[in-house]
């Protein structure tokens, strides 16, 4: 679990989303145009983060 949680944060653009995420955070379509990165990318970003328990999944449908 420590290198899981190692990992998730050893990644300069992880650590950028999660500042991104604070405090109301945002939708991954923004975070991607942010970080200039393919939604798909910053999906991968994102579920590295939850899987180390940084980030809490929370849905919001429009």
């Amino acid at each position: 679990m420590l290198e899981t949680v190692a990992k998730a944060i050893a990644s300069q653009r992880r650590m950028r989303i999660l500042k991104l995420l604070q405090p109301d955070g945002l939708c991954v379509c923004d975070i991607a145009a942010a970080l200039d990165l393919a939604p798909a990318t910053t999906s991968k970003h994102i579920a590295s983060l939850h899987i180390a328990g940084w980030l809490q999944q929370r849905r919001n449908d429009k």
